[in-house]
């Protein structure tokens, strides 16, 4: 349990403070977006099947929203990953080579998501309990296990408030491969207020959340 809740701390230090956390300091027009680093994530020469899940995963509904017919969309790439966002958000940028990331308008809003990295907890062992152990009231939201477009995933949403004490929403979303041998962390950040993003918009951004057919059994990177 120890080790389960120091683990959870982490997520929740590095998603609040790192990945998406902060607001971004405007920049010059992107007009020209920086090339995007090659996904670094290796096959494996013999794929396991991943085990049964202990939960029913509920379909994913991208098709069914009403989000899509209300809204400009666009899909864009994140490394192996394809998300439908909305159309004023920037093209992908490469930060570091650790997460590629779409920016809202005026820098309120952000999509960021990771490289495959190793596997350190599988979907059907994530618990709202052990969440709230680590997070608190800052949980606002868990969905626990789920099928996202023919892969396992876990989604979950965190509240917080920055420095100027504006409050801002956090959908944090743990994409597993076909094998459970690679997980990919994606993240939507935006103000608490935004009109913009309503259910039926959430719905339908974390619903298009795609996994590349290639990347189904690559195991991650050792740099990863």
């Amino acid at each position: 349990m120890k080790k389960t809740l120091v683990f959870m701390l982490t997520l929740a230090i590095i998603f609040t403070l790192a990945a998406c956390g902060e607001k971004k300091t405007p920049a010059p027009a992107q007009n020209t977006p920086t090339t995007k680093a090659n996904p670094t994530a290796q096959a494996t020469a013999a794929p396991t099947p991943a085990a049964q899940a202990t939960s029913t995963p509920t379909e994913s509904k991208a098709d069914s929203t009403g989000a899509s017919e209300n809204s400009n969309f666009s899909t864009k790439t994140f490394g192996y990953i394809t998300i439908s966002v909305p159309k004023d958000f920037s093209d992908v940028q490469d930060d570091w080579g650790d997460y590629y990331v779409s920016d809202g308008p005026d820098w309120t809003s952000v999509i960021e998501v990771s490289n495959g990295g190793a596997v350190e907890k599988r979907p059907e062992e994530w618990a709202k309990e052990e969440l709230l152990e680590g997070l608190g009231d800052m949980l606002k939201d868990f969905k626990g296990e789920f099928d996202l477009n023919g892969n396992k995933a876990v989604y979950y949403t965190i509240y917080f408030e920055t420095e100027g004490g504006e409050g801002t929403l956090q959908h944090l979303v743990w994409l597993y491969n076909a094998d459970i041998t690679t997980q990919y962390s994606i993240c939507l950040r935006h103000d608490v207020n935004d009109k913009f993003f309503s259910s039926d918009v959430i719905d339908h951004i974390i619903n298009s959340i795609t996994l590349a057919p290639e990347a189904k059994h690559l195991a991650a990177g050792s740099g990863n």
